[in-house]
């Protein structure tokens, strides 16, 4: 499939596009023709976005053609590929050693944070509200890579550096905290198992989180999503489940990032959000609508407010009585914590 895909995208940058982010129709033919499976939401399409979530798997002689002719994929691998942001772009280690867990909940852990768009644009926040609550030994290590290559089975096996420095630094053993999600694929029992094997090999302290995370949207309507939403986060409790009895002695909790994406649609749909204008942007950056695009990726109030859920989980934040700035009149803070607080799989075990 990845060589089919190669020599459709060999169509693109036989051209001269300008710099343009759009695709030509008559390339667009070309491509599909050639390789069918890269219009994942099945519209007789190519968009850039489509091309944006295979670039990270494909030749860096191939990502280095297209961003040429495409400039923002270029700018994307080279801001967001790896980590999130460049405060923390440069770990590849830890300024201090591990420590004991309940200490880190007080002060901050060192983390490392691994998974696709759908996790990777939401956590990259928390490192700024780390600081602003005072959890001055928070550090992180943000490993991005989109689409199913973020999905722990498939991190497991990449080749690229990021994932190399992330496997580094769980051999450290300063690791206090391991984070990752799920998706469709790779995302089985075993595919957590070998990532929590090496990090409790080196530190038998690691706590764990995994979130579950929305769904696609595509062309579902708010019923299918919400049924998706919670066929999802059962998938990924149940394997919480299961590592809980393997892994006895580790905090092993859970994100319910897809109950979040659900609650926001009904506030939409209840027009208690009149700050969104728009249901699906199909653009980037998308700061006053629900989703950025029909796939499904949220847009900025889902993925910079959706952090919330993540200081709860993490640090135990109290959200109602969090002072930080949101973007909308309806509480955001508050229904995380109510979120929270009805799933127990957020607790901090004892």
């Amino acid at each position: 499939m990845l060589s089919r895909i190669i020599q459709a995208l060999m169509i693109l940058f036989c051209f001269v596009l300008g710099g343009t982010a759009e695709i030509p129709q008559s390339f667009q033919k070309k491509i599909l023709a050639k390789a069918p499976e890269v219009d994942e939401n099945k519209d007789g399409k190519v968009s850039v976005d489509e091309i944006r979530k295979i670039y990270p798997t494909l030749p860096a002689r191939i990502q280095q053609a297209l961003s040429r002719q495409i400039p923002e994929l270029g700018q994307q691998d080279t801001t967001n590929q790896v980590v999130a942001t460049s405060e923390v772009s440069s770990v590849k280690s830890f300024r201090r050693p591990a420590g004991e867990p309940l200490v880190g909940r007080k002060k901050g852990y060192n983390c490392l944070f691994m998974g696709h768009s759908y996790f990777s644009h939401i956590i990259k926040n928390v490192q700024q509200h780390a600081t602003n609550l005072g959890l001055n030994h928070h550090e992180q290590f943000d490993v991005f890579h989109g689409g199913a290559n973020g999905a722990p089975g498939n991190l497991w096996k990449s080749p690229k550096s990021d994932v190399a420095d992330a496997k580094s630094l769980l051999k450290t053993g300063d690791v206090e905290l391991l984070a990752l999600t799920a998706h469709e694929v790779a995302s089985e029992f075993e595919d957590y198992k070998r990532w929590l094997d090496l990090a409790l090999k080196h530190n038998p302290n690691t706590i764990v989180v995994i979130q579950a995370p929305w769904p696609k949207k595509e062309k579902k309507t708010l019923e299918q999503y919400t049924a998706d939403a919670q066929l999802a986060q059962k998938m990924v409790y149940s394997i919480i489940d299961k590592l809980r009895k393997e892994y006895s002695g580790t905090k092993i909790m859970g994100v319910p990032q897809g109950q979040w994406m659900v609650d926001l649609w009904n506030l939409y749909e209840d027009k208690k959000l009149p700050e969104l204008t728009q249901f699906v942007a199909n653009k980037k950056p998308a700061p006053n609508a629900l989703f950025r695009d029909n796939m499904g990726h949220g847009g900025e109030l889902a993925e910079k407010e959706g952090v919330f859920l993540w200081l709860n989980v993490l640090y135990g934040v109290d959200l109602n009585q969090y002072k930080c700035a949101t973007k909308t009149k309806y509480d955001l803070k508050a229904l995380s914590q109510k979120i929270c607080n009805n799933d127990p799989y957020t607790n901090f075990p004892d």
